[in-house]
């Protein structure tokens, strides 16, 4: 399956994806304290909803997507980008005794795309597809400990399905099964990474982020920075990337069929104003997609021209202000779409101006 058809799934319909995160359960009386730690921003969440944050490295620049979800007295950790041992290691010695790494007992299963939601349903039932974003709740019908998480970073509906490697390709088979009539297709991160570029979220595999601070990032609503142990970290970071560069991440488009051959400093009338991080072609909006780390005077949407890239290649780039695109899942009511009837319903046009 091609990396265009799966990206055309996500927007129109649903696709399956095994998850690469790490997830680590953290237990013991000092379980709060432990996650506190580490978490950037306030630790206020309860049984039933989730957090999300970010892991830092030492410096204070991003390392991982990090979500929170407490269980009673213990604290489910998903950490996309690094493994178990990294996470582990991360929480530190002390909370990494009591605490233990699933990935190697447990997998973890998503769903994305505007039906999502109706292929849930046909596995679990309606009561688990209408569950609200960022929240999880139990679902024993796939095992004694299994968990189903809404989350999603593509602008769809995102489902994600906790549950022991033993029921875990059984659960995929039914999946498989009930997915034929959504055209159910499985993809890898590449195809989510590129969606949720997209819609203005944070991969931890998009070129060129890790490391940067939440300021640059745009991130900053995730940290703390009187955080009562990160609060310094974070603040340090900060105050070094406004006396450097201060440049911000912005997303730009260009008419070009493909990306271009070199990412790198990119210069505007004869200056060098930034550095473009990532980017690929669109097969949604058939155009160059980018991430931009821009000189905060031209960071702003609509400005346009003729760029140049560090390989000397001429770009019509355009900044743009995410999200790109108009979600088909903020236009999908379950309560009278379905996907077979999809075709004959009427919505906005994913791209914007175009025709629906």
């Amino acid at each position: 399956m091609s990396t265009d058809a799966g990206h055309r799934a996500v927007r129109e319909g649903v696709v399956l994806v095994r998850s690469t995160a790490a997830r680590v359960m953290v237990r013991g009386e000092r379980a709060y304290e432990q996650v506190e730690a580490l978490c950037p921003r306030d630790l206020f969440v309860r049984t039933g909803q989730i957090l999300h944050s970010l892991v830092l490295d030492p410096a204070g620049g991003v390392l991982a997507d990090f979500y929170v979800a407490p269980r009673d007295d213990e604290f489910l950790l998903l950490a996309d980008g690094i493994d178990d041992a990294q996470l582990l290691a991360a929480l530190g010695s002390e909370a990494a005794q009591a605490s233990s790494g699933l990935t190697e007992s447990h997998a973890l299963i998503s769903l994305a795309g505007p039906y999502a939601w109706e292929l849930l349903a046909a596995l679990l039932g309606p009561e688990v597809a209408t569950i609200g974003y960022m929240t999880t709740v139990p679902v024993p019908e796939l095992g004694p400990d299994a968990l189903c998480l809404r989350t999603g970073t593509t602008g769809e509906y995102g489902y994600d399905l906790l549950l022991a490697h033993a029921e875990a390709e059984a659960c995929v088979e039914r999946l498989r099964t009930i997915g034929e009539r959504f055209d159910l297709i499985e993809v890898d991160h590449a195809v989510l990474d590129r969606c949720a570029l997209e819609n203005g979220f944070f991969s931890p595999r998009q070129r060129g982020l890790i490391g940067r601070t939440p300021i640059e990032l745009q991130l900053q609503w995730r940290v703390r920075y009187d955080h009562p142990g990160l609060g310094p970290t974070l603040s340090a970071a900060r105050d070094r990337h406004i006396e450097a560069s201060g440049q911000r991440l912005s997303w730009v488009i260009g008419r070009l069929e493909d990306p271009p051959a070199e990412l790198g400093v990119l210069v505007r009338d004869g200056q060098e104003i930034g550095e473009l991080i990532d980017g690929f072609h669109s097969p949604i909006l058939g155009c160059f997609v980018g991430l931009a780390l821009l000189d905060p005077r031209i960071a702003y949407p609509w400005i346009d021209g003729i760029w140049t890239s560090s390989s000397g290649t001429p770009l019509e780039l355009r900044v743009e202000a995410p999200p790109l695109i108009q979600n088909r899942s903020l236009f999908v009511d379950p309560k009278k779409h379905v996907y077979a009837h999809r075709h004959t319903d009427r919505f906005p046009p994913i791209v914007p101006g175009e025709d629906s």
